[in-house]
């Protein structure tokens, strides 16, 4: 009975192997060439195959060594990879919050500009009307007020001032002097005036800074002071004197606490 045709493996021959086979078959080309000693080729190639065990033996240590080498380089690589990536993400992350806040920023200079823009009309006319204070208000009681008035800009500047908000504060500072000013009562002698009379001392009390009560020290003559568009204004009254004495002995503390009727306003004739 005929038996089915046998087919060899396929194996493969390891490349020592074939160069082995390679230096032998140099070899008998060489004795072939040149008859020699059958021993000592012999000898020549066993040497020839240790030396080629060596060498392979060596190459495949040193590729070992490379290969573990090339491949812990591989990993620090791919780590320094990852790191760069994550660092490259996070700063692109910062960059756009970044971006996201200094646009929020721009937009709250622009609307606090244009707030602010609105106000100029308001402020300058405000500016006016406390300017115009100066020339309404008597000289005794501008002083306290001088050093911040003169932070006002000026009623025609060459070069108006820019900056809004540095002249909102002054012109709020003026207004609470004024209302600081406003709460207070002042005693003081100054220099008037009267009609038919020539200059003379006169006690004056002034309560806040619209209204002034002057007496002479003999009490026969008496004033009202008030502020009116034209400027600061006394309207004399002999018929005062008395209540005035006593409001200003009351303020020195010379008399007791008591009423005192003092007109706050006074209606001119026309």
């Amino acid at each position: 009975m005929a038996r089915p045709p046998h087919h060899a493996p396929n194996r493969r021959i390891p490349f020592a192997t074939v160069l082995l086979l390679c230096l032998l078959v140099r070899s008998f080309a060489c004795c072939a060439e040149e008859p020699i000693n059958g021993t000592d080729a012999l000898q020549a190639l066993v040497r020839q195959l240790v030396d080629v065990r060596r060498e392979t033996g060596r190459a495949s240590a040193q590729w070992r060594e490379q290969q573990a080498s090339l491949a812990a380089e591989r990993d620090l690589l791919a780590a320094e990879n990852e790191r760069l990536t994550q660092l490259l993400a996070s700063r692109e992350t910062a960059a756009a919050e970044a971006e996201q806040a200094d646009a929020g920023t721009r937009r709250a200079l622009a609307d606090r500009k244009a707030s602010l823009e609105k106000l100029a009309l308001p402020l300058a006319e405000a500016e006016t009307r406390l300017r115009s204070l100066s020339g309404q208000l008597p000289p005794e009681r501008l002083a306290p007020l001088r050093e911040v008035m003169a932070t006002l800009p000026p009623a025609h500047p060459s070069h108006p001032a820019d900056d809004l908000t540095e002249r909102l504060r002054n012109a709020l500072a003026v207004l609470t002097e004024l209302q600081k000013q406003d709460q207070l009562i002042h005693a003081t002698r100054i220099m008037l005036s009267p009609p038919n009379g020539s200059l003379r001392e006169m006690n004056v009390l002034f309560v806040g800074l619209a209204m002034g009560f002057a007496v002479d020290q003999l009490g026969e003559t008496a004033a009202i002071g008030t502020t009116t568009p034209d400027g600061w204004r006394w309207r004399w009254d002999a018929t005062l004197a008395p209540f005035i004495r006593k409001a200003l002995t009351i303020h020195a503390k010379e008399a007791p606490a008591d009423f005192v009727e003092l007109p706050l306003a006074i209606r001119e004739e026309r």
